[in-house]
């Protein structure tokens, strides 16, 4: 038996929700959103890093400065607030980002139909991941053998739900 932890999402919104373009309507100037980097890119404007975040999986907030012409700093979530003289920072909201992961379910895995998948610390993170993944429709979160993945399903094509026991 699997000694994982699982939690797995099934909504049927989230097709639509994929497809939705992300906005930047809190944008915060001389403001740093430090850790949680999950990437960058080089950008001349703030308002460039919002379409970036946007087309990033994993991407949920940034951090732009005008490090090497301009570079949008892409991060998980908006984590700890400090003052920075030029950064300029904002979160990202999709259409839907209430209410877009409304049912988790402990030790359930829909097997097969898999998408792909990518790290994350939580299954908060997963939810974001999946809304900007084309094809997603589910996800499983697992620490598996101490690897923290986020496993995408499709569930337009038939998966198998199984409850998983702890070893």
């Amino acid at each position: 038996m699997l000694g994982a932890q699982l939690l797995v999402l099934t909504v049927g919104v989230l097709a639509a929700v994929a497809e939705a373009a992300g906005t930047c309507p809190s944008i915060e100037n001389n403001v740093d959103y430090s850790g949680a980097d999950v990437g960058s890119a080089r950008s001349s404007s703030a308002n460039g890093c919002c379409s970036i975040c946007s087309s990033t999986n994993g991407c949920g907030a940034f951090t732009w400065t005008n490090y090497n012409g301009g570079t949008c700093w892409l991060k998980q979530s908006k984590g700890t607030a400090k003052t920075s003289n030029g950064a300029v920072s904002a979160v990202l909201q999709t259409a839907s980002a209430a209410g877009t992961c409304p049912s988790l379910e402990n030790n359930v895995d829909y097997s097969g139909a898999d998408v792909g998948s990518v790290p994350s610390s939580s299954a908060n993170g997963c939810c974001s991941i999946c809304s900007k993944t084309n094809g997603c429709g589910a996800f499983t979160w697992t620490n598996y053998n101490g690897v923290v993945v986020v496993v995408i399903r499709n569930l337009s094509v038939s998966g198998e739900q199984r409850r998983l026991q702890r070893s």
